[in-house]
């Protein structure tokens, strides 16, 4: 695994201290534009008026019962026509390109969201076993461009070694700079902060090939509330608020017991459909 030096106040080394669980803002859906390799340096810091991130959030803000975050992302691939999105719905396993969207159609993004009408638009299903996404938005924190491209290299490195069917990206700017580095792990959509070049080895092998999650830096997962994040976390990683929420709930210890279960036959069923899906 590549050795880089750290740095002061922004790198690995720095102090860590806020609370890492039920930290993910609730959220649904995920629709990251494909903006191209090496590109992470260049995205703005905000959301200008004329980019399409913020084009695309302005079209979905007002769509009821979608709660979609939007990103860049590093990927791109040859001989694509207008821009690519990549989509990750909730509850499905794979996600999917949404292809052929212009200056010319840029209403058709809000169709398909709100009424599932392609127009223009056409779909095509990306299939891996995993797909992560690394924070690394340099202009928009410091923390995430220099810990982001790091854990991404890593992370690639390892799974390459282990010869895992997943693509690591970079991504811009998904929330908390400060645990950076933050990661992704899609299709459960299980978030990690304060990830270290000590913990690749340990997200590989525990989530990856394990389909056990980390949960000293789990940080949330994609369709859960806060306070449900909140029951699943370690105690110790949360805000003392949300410690007395949970111990105040009268259903925490159902709930609890319930999700364990769930996350259980959830990585059964995943290991044995892996295993069928290889023959």
């Amino acid at each position: 695994m590549t050795e880089v030096p750290d740095i002061e106040d922004i790198g690995f080394n720095r102090p860590c201290t806020a609370p890492l669980g039920a930290t993910v803002k609730p959220y649904d859906h995920h629709l990251f534009i494909c903006a191209g390799p090496e590109t992470h340096n260049l995205w703005p810091q905000k959301d200008t008026h004329s980019s399409l991130l913020k084009d695309i959030k302005n079209r979905l803000k007002d769509i009821p019962d979608k709660k979609v975050k939007v990103s860049y992302c590093d990927f791109e691939r040859p001989g694509v026509v207008g821009w690519e999105l990549l989509y990750f719905e909730k509850d499905k396993r794979y996600p999917v390109f949404i292809k052929n969207l212009t200056r010319d159609n840029p209403n058709d993004i809000k169709k398909f969201f709100s009424t599932g009408e392609l127009g223009a638009l056409t779909l095509e299903e990306f299939k891996h076993d995993y797909f992560i996404f690394v924070c690394s938005h340099e202009l928009k924190d410091k923390r995430c461009g220099y810990c982001g491209p790091i854990i991404q290299q890593q992370l690639q490195e390892r799974i390459e070694a282990e010869k895992i069917d997943a693509i690591v990206l970079k991504t811009s700017h998904i929330g908390g700079h400060k645990y950076a580095a933050n990661v992704i792990v899609y299709p459960t959509g299980d978030w990690y902060g304060y990830v270290k070049p000590k913990d690749v080895d340990r997200i590989v092998k525990e989530h990856l090939i394990g389909k056990k999650v980390c949960y000293d830096l789990w940080r949330g997962r994609r369709g859960l509330t806060i306070t449900e994040q909140a029951m699943i976390s370690p105690s110790k990683n949360l805000t003392k608020e949300l410690q007395e929420k949970v111990k105040r709930s009268p259903f925490a210890s159902r709930y609890i017991v319930g999700v364990v279960i769930g996350v259980a036959v959830v990585g059964v069923l995943s290991l044995a459909y892996f295993r069928f899906s290889k023959r």
